[in-house]
């Protein structure tokens, strides 16, 4: 019997196990590798998911859903046994479970993802972030965009990088002073005297030489839809879709260059849509976060 569905599959992988066995022996080195894996086993039974298989020092798991396998991959890197670390990797999307294993695409990917992550950290693709719970989807920051082998379509991964005072704090949900403070952030933009706003949970506000557009620049250095601006993972991002370029320059004095990239915005500065900064910011969209 073969089910297919959307799931998140989990893979953990016991760091240093070649160092551990040159340093501790085969016997000594077999038992606490075993013990770490046992610790790893009862986390995801703990957080509802299922240990599908073992792989030497990794271990294959199955979660209903992305919030489930992100606690789970949080808290495996907390109890283990001294000097022993563990890299996680989440990707989440339709599974085919056939005789107590799985397959398809989504394990594959799942575990690539977790080859590039590091001793510590929790890394997840931008399927598996976009199944989060806005509380958790916060504590993520995006690293990378990527294209495996054999794949068509570059894959955004998502880390969150795990201190001694966070390995149980992020396994939780986020406080809800934070997430209400996320979900009020709006950001204030002028542009020739009018007056725009973008803010958390609006669609990205668009710019650029198109009449569709919510801020309307009518250059012909500026593309038809130059530029967005998006509230994601607690902050503002500017997104360059453009021939040109955008520039952004900060209130601090920093300028950055973007083409056909996205970058976090800073609290306040300007945005200059396919022209050189010389001078003059006449043509240029300001902005701010707050009233």
């Amino acid at each position: 019997m073969s089910e297919r569905d959307k799931r998140a599959v989990l893979f953990a992988d016991v760091c240093g196990s070649s160092a551990l066995y040159e340093r501790q022996g085969d016997v000594r080195a077999h038992e606490q590798i075993g013990a770490a894996l046992s610790g790893l086993v009862e986390v995801v039974r703990r957080h509802g998911g299922r240990v599908i298989k073992t792989i030497g020092d990794e271990i294959m798991c199955l979660f209903a859903g992305a919030d489930d396998a992100f606690r789970a991959a949080a808290a495996m890197h907390s109890g283990l046994p001294a000097g022993m670390r563990v890299k996680t990797g989440v990707h989440c999307g339709p599974v085919l479970e056939e005789g107590g294993d799985l397959y398809g695409d989504t394990v594959n990917v799942a575990a690539r993802v977790v080859s590039l992550s590091k001793a510590g950290e929790v890394l997840l693709s931008e399927a598996a972030v976009l199944e989060l719970n806005p509380e958790l989807r916060l504590l993520t920051r995006k690293i990378c965009q990527t294209t495996f082998k054999g794949m068509t379509r570059p894959l955004g991964l998502f880390g969150v990088v795990l201190g001694d005072d966070e390995m149980t704090a992020v396994a939780q949900l986020a406080s809800a002073s934070r997430l209400q403070a996320a979900e009020q952030a709006r950001m204030v933009l002028v542009f020739r005297e009018r007056r725009y706003e973008s803010a958390a949970g609006r669609p990205p506000l668009v710019m650029g030489r198109s009449a569709e557009c919510d801020i309307r620049v009518d250059d012909p250095r500026v593309s038809r839809r130059h530029a967005s601006i998006e509230h994601r993972q607690g902050a503002f991002h500017l997104s360059d879709h453009s021939t040109n370029g955008t520039y952004l320059l900060a209130l601090a004095g920093e300028q950055q260059f973007l083409k056909r990239v996205s970058t976090r915005m800073p609290k306040s500065g300007h945005i200059l849509l396919g022209d050189n900064p010389h001078g003059s910011l006449e043509n240029a969209v300001e902005f701010w976060w707050g009233d």
